[in-house]
């Protein structure tokens, strides 16, 4: 059965035009505060309730509104990076020549060009560098925060695939582990001319890192992606109970402002009837 690989455009928005308004005020009524408001502002359009349903329909309207358009702004600075990101410009070998596509157009099999400086436009296998020994320095800041450079190795029998012309002849199958979040780890095999080669990850090139000290090198795309994009998502839902907080301390404040004169009042009450004089009867 033929291998189907998911193209190379990333996408970090969180809606689209159809999915922003269900979606977005699901997420605003995520917030402990927000419900709170709402039983308040259902309470208040009752026949019994002492106020105007405006005076808590419209403050709550307003947040809404505010944090809803807040939302749009984030999603369209998300979708205008996303898009620079994925018109970004890469070179690729194609019938002995470097041509230039955006990183959204990579494949994989595409035999990659990388210069100095440059970024890594995805997951991609180290073949040959202008540095002796095939080396080439890594720059990983962008996934570990590390800024010390990390030295990449190819393997020997890649070496000699650095010109057009020889790496033009180069055939190889690339068999490696399922995606995951690791950074550190890697296992697969380079099988060429059906000798396989081991590899590690001295050989893997992740993407969003950048080449240093190497004036550049050449890669095979290979398929191994990170959902180190999702980390952020997965960071907001536990920020977004801290920012929470306060709507529970509101919410107990506000009872307790409630409970707290009633019981008071009650207790005053009961004092005043105990120490009040009988009267006795008259026969």
């Amino acid at each position: 059965m033929p291998v189907r690989f998911k193209g190379n455009s990333i996408s970090t928005t969180k809606y689209n035009v159809f999915t922003f308004l269900p979606k977005g005020l699901f997420e605003q009524f995520r917030r402990i505060a927000n419900i709170y408001f709402l039983g308040i502002s259902c309470l208040s359009m009752t026949p019994i309730s002492p106020v105007s349903p405006i005076t808590n329909v419209a403050p709550l309207s307003m947040v809404l509104l505010v944090s809803l358009i807040k939302e749009a702004f984030e999603d369209w600075k998300r979708f205008q990076n996303d898009m620079s990101i994925n018109n970004s410009t890469v070179e690729i070998l194609q019938d002995q020549q470097w041509v230039p596509i955006p990183w959204r157009k990579l494949q994989v099999g595409d035999i990659v060009k990388i210069k100095k400086d440059a970024f890594f436009p995805a997951d991609i296998l180290f073949l040959s560098s202008t540095n002796p020994d095939g080396i080439c320095y890594v720059e990983t800041a962008n996934l570990d925060g590390e800024t010390n450079l990390k030295i990449r190795k190819a393997l020997e029998r890649t070496w000699d695939y650095l010109v057009p012309e020889k790496a033009s002849e180069f055939r190889g199958e690339i068999q490696c582990e399922q995606p995951n979040n690791s950074l550190y780890t890697f296992t697969g095999n380079l099988v060429v001319q059906k000798q396989t080669l081991p590899l590690s990850p001295d050989q893997l090139l992740l993407r969003g890192c950048s080449l240093r000290n190497t004036e550049y090198i050449l890669t095979p795309q290979e398929a191994r992606s990170y959902a180190i994009s999702q980390l952020p998502r997965e960071l907001s839902k536990h920020t977004g109970f801290a920012f929470d907080s306060p709507g529970y301390e509101s919410f107990f404040a506000s009872q307790l402002g409630v409970y707290a004169p009633q019981k008071a009042w009650d207790v005053a009450r009961r004092a005043s009837m105990r120490s009040r004089p009988t009267v006795p009867k008259k026969k």
